[in-house]
């Protein structure tokens, strides 16, 4: 058995599980993947505001 003194860090590096870093790597493929379809159907929205009524409501008001 080995009774050299080990870091913390050395500890942590060695007991970390070999399967983790394939399933962050997935993870953070799903949250780039949604992020730019959040930003893509905000893209293509259309725009519903009915300007040319609130303009033609703001002139008449202008007028009396």
């Amino acid at each position: 058995m080995n009774k050299k003194n080990k870091s913390t860090y050395s500890l942590l590096v060695g007991s970390e599980e070999k399967g983790l870093g394939i399933l962050e790597t997935v993870l953070c493929v799903l949250v780039a993947i949604s992020v730019v379809i959040s930003i893509w159907q905000f893209a293509v929205q259309t725009n519903r505001l009915p300007v040319e009524q609130v303009a033609a409501t703001s002139a008449e008001g202008q007028g009396t």
